[in-house]
């Protein structure tokens, strides 16, 4: 079987969806004030500079770190809720048409982040249509 993939952000949404999702995980009390900080400070600098191998993975610490100790039922159930006032205006056409092109022809469609599962879940859901998301996966090539 054939597969397509697809980054979450920044090719099918145009920013990351842990910075879309920032102001409504504040207002809502899943993101601290320094957290949020930290989460704005690092897309700056990737936006700017780019990633490589250890702001990637100083990235994947940090939404862990978001993560811990959170209801993740509570968290999907926001993420879905508000779906159409974050994820919506920053969704990119083409990539929703790529994405039903390939479904037409059969393909396995993949949808690849670094955010939090509680975040990714609900998106692809409504974005891709995925019926049975699976548990995450970590490649490490240490």
């Amino acid at each position: 079987m054939e597969a397509a993939f697809f980054d979450l952000d920044k090719t099918v949404i145009a920013k990351t969806s842990l910075i879309a999702y920032a102001p409504t995980l504040r207002k809502t009390g899943y993101l601290s004030f320094p957290m949020a900080l930290r989460t704005a400070w690092g897309h700056l600098l990737f936006k700017f500079f780019g990633a490589d191998e250890e702001s990637l993975e100083k990235a994947r610490k940090t939404a862990l770190r978001l993560a811990t100790g959170m209801n993740q039922q509570a968290m999907k159930r926001l993420v879905r809720d508000n779906l159409t006032e974050v994820i919506e205006p920053i969704v990119y056409d083409d990539a929703l048409d790529l994405i039903e092109e390939h479904r037409q022809e059969g393909r396995l469609l993949v949808l690849v982040s670094a955010s939090p599962t509680e975040i990714v879940e609900p998106l692809a859901l409504s974005l891709i249509h995925i019926s049975e998301p699976t548990r995450p996966l970590y490649i490490s090539y240490a």
